[in-house]
């Protein structure tokens, strides 16, 4: 029988695998994600941090994972602490100090953050975006999936609007029924978002998976659990029909090597509910 010692040991050898670190962050940063979902105002607020946390920490994240050269791993683990830590002071904003435009820590922070990682990207020739799907990939079958899921998408949208749960939740600003010009620097915001969250799913975290479990149906399934989380909350049919449509987005941007009809089927969705609840 072991000693105790030696199961400690076997654990601590776990929780620094490779695998279980990549989804044990993407899970509770999505969690935090989840639970943080009132930063939404203003837009400069969200636009902020779509950029640092569904873009900036998550791509650290890799690279203090990944990267071999001890100097390198350090500083770069730092970076990444530093930006969580970063991020869980800017949800933390209240009032007039989440006016960005008066807070020029932040714009310096990120400032500094997009420095190292660009920095990196050229030192590291070998570490490219398009590793995590950012890439126009299969252009052909891009344009064909997208065009059918508009058409197969569209009815079921304008049936499920007219259900008062949607009716209730949507659209998410009340303020987008005030005037057309609110409803379009919302929607112009909702545009910058999905880009964001769609490169979050499937692209860093759907690839991290990838490479990780070597197992294309388990990274497939995984991004689509997690994505079903940060649904919590919204009428029960959307929050079950976002794992099948994780799977399915999970699915083809893979296949295709791009996230960018995921980035667009979801955003169309978002903008035709936003439209049906608006303006009929």
């Amino acid at each position: 029988m072991k000693n105790f010692l030696a199961y400690l040991k076997e654990f601590f050898e776990l929780i620094v695998r490779k695998d279980f670190l990549t989804v044990s962050f993407y899970t509770l940063w999505s969690v935090f994600l989840l639970y943080n979902s009132d930063f939404f105002s203003p837009l400069s607020m969200w636009t902020l941090f779509s950029i640092l946390s569904l873009f900036i920490v998550p791509i650290i994240f890799n690279i203090s994972l990944n990267e071999n050269r001890k100097v390198i791993k350090i500083l770069y683990s730092i970076i990444f602490i530093s930006s969580i830590i970063f991020s869980f002071y800017i949800v933390n904003l209240k009032g007039s100090k989440r006016d960005i435009g008066r807070n020029e820590f932040i714009n310096g922070a990120l400032i500094i953050y997009f420095f190292f990682l660009i920095l990196y990207f050229y030192l590291n020739r070998k570490f490219s975006l398009k590793n995590f799907n950012i890439s126009f990939g299969d252009k052909r079958n891009s344009i064909i999936l997208i065009l059918l899921s508009i058409l197969v998408i569209t009815p079921v949208i304008i049936i499920v609007s007219r259900n008062p749960q949607f009716k209730t939740t949507y659209p998410l600003f009340k303020i987008m029924k005030n005037s057309s010009y609110d409803f379009i620097r919302y929607e112009a915001a909702f545009l910058f978002f999905f880009f964001f969250w769609e490169f979050y799913f499937r692209g860093i975290m759907l690839t991290s998976f990838k490479d990780v479990f070597k197992d294309d149906f388990l990274a497939i399934i995984l991004q689509s659990l997690i994505f079903t989380f940060l649904h919590f909350g919204k009428p029960g049919l959307e929050t079950l029909s976002s794992f099948f449509g994780g799977m399915i987005l999970g699915f083809f941007s893979l296949k295709l090597k791009t996230f960018l009809p995921a980035f667009f089927l979801h955003f169309y969705i978002a903008l035709l509910m936003d439209i049906l609840s608006v303006y009929f």
